[in-house]
């Protein structure tokens, strides 16, 4: 028997001589679950471990244990498959996965919007890879400088609750960060400075600045400049562009105020009060700017239609809004924010109607990552 130990774990490996195989055993020192067998002891697991767990080269045996007084094992062979997946899950969690294509769709508008199609797509295709490892990065480093507040808010999350080590989400979140930034660069010398505003402010919002009142605002211009990389290998980026991230960042900016708290059960209205006048303040810009550009376009049709369809897209948001206002909720105040998230996308769908007058076929296709959004949702947070 060979034991291994670790601040906070001890590893148990007992080599099968008749099936040539190793069965792992960790033992979790912060688990309080007790298992079935509540009169086992170190050598009863271990002999366990010897004869049932070895048998099964495919396993893993996974024992709590309450505390060194009263020691209590619970026993669990799970496939190894199962661990690997775990892990992915644990990783996908920590992304907030279901929120990436949120940040494509930007890159995929702004690129739209500046070159009116989506051709030559190697630099589009550039682009959208630079934008997934900054999103990705930001995700993993807000976690990481989280850390300590989470361990209280929000314990089963994948740092607190001990799936991923917090050396390794730190490491993985700064080489991200790092390769979205060389990677841009591939696109365009102008691209690369844009994904280097945006790590930096990314940076800003997960670490020094995050709960000074400029965080709403770096996390409105995160994605402001993030629509800006999706345009910034065109010769000129245009009018149209600039107005409508300016009026996303707005939104955003309205979103991440309500969110600072939306996990206390109930909300201030003082809390509530700056971020819902930024976000229908975003709204209406989003609105203004669809309507101003559309009525520079060929078609008779688009400057009536675009204004009312961003209208009619954002009443989910704004009845979202009106319940989390009446019920002061933080149950309300989340359901508001994933709502408003998601409409991000069909916002930039919208607007992609801005390019060869009105045909949908950009649209439909922005309008597929809403699909992958809603799927990933329905099994990570987006939030």
């Amino acid at each position: 028997m060979l034991g291994l130990q670790s601040k906070k774990s001890v590893f148990l490996a007992c080599p099968n001589n008749l099936r040539q195989s190793t069965a792992i055993a960790k033992i979790n020192s912060n688990s309080h679950d007790r298992g079935n067998d509540k009169h086992c002891n170190r050598k009863r697991f271990v002999r366990l471990a010897s004869s049932k767990d070895c048998a099964n080269p495919g396993g893993y045996a996974r024992l709590s244990r309450k505390n060194e007084s009263g020691i209590f094992f619970r026993i669990a062979i799970t496939p190894l498959s199962n661990v690997v997946q775990n892990a992915a899950m644990a990783w996908l969690r920590l992304l907030r996965i279901a929120a990436l294509p949120s940040a494509l769709s930007n890159i995929l508008l702004g690129y739209l919007l500046a070159n009116g199609s989506w051709s030559p797509s190697v630099p589009l295709a550039l682009l959208l890879i630079s934008s997934a490892c900054l999103y990705c990065s930001g995700m993993i480093l807000n976690d990481v400088f989280d850390f300590e507040v989470d361990k209280t808010q929000r314990p089963n999350s994948p740092l607190p609750a001990g799936d991923i080590s917090i050396n390794a989400a730190a490491l993985v979140g700064l080489v991200l960060m790092l390769g979205g930034t060389i990677i841009a660069a591939l696109a365009s010398s102008f691209s690369l400075y844009v994904a280097a505003a945006l790590a930096v402010a990314v940076f800003l919002y997960d670490g020094p600045l995050k709960r000074t009142p400029l965080a709403p605002i770096l996390m409105g211009l995160c994605r402001t400049t993030n629509i800006l990389l999706g345009a910034s290998t065109a010769a000129t980026i245009p009018p149209v562009v600039w107005c409508y991230a300016g009026a996303i960042g707005i939104f955003v900016a309205g979103i991440t105020w309500l969110a600072r708290r939306e996990s206390e059960k109930t909300q201030s209205l003082t809390q509530l009060t700056p971020g819902s006048i930024s976000m229908v303040s975003g709204i209406l810009l989003i609105v203004y700017v669809s309507w101003k550009f559309a009525s520079l376009g060929d078609s008779p049709h688009i400057p009536q239609v675009l204004p009312l369809a961003i209208a009619f897209i954002s009443l989910p948001i704004l009845r979202r809004l009106a319940v989390a206002w009446s019920t002061a909720s933080g149950a309300a105040v989340q359901a508001t924010v994933i709502t408003s998230l998601r409409s991000l996308i069909i916002f930039d769908a919208a607007m992609s109607l801005l390019v060869e007058n009105g045909r949908p076929v950009f649209s439909i296709a922005i309008l597929c990552l809403l699909g992958v959004s809603w799927i990933l949702g329905r099994s990570i947070r987006i939030t």
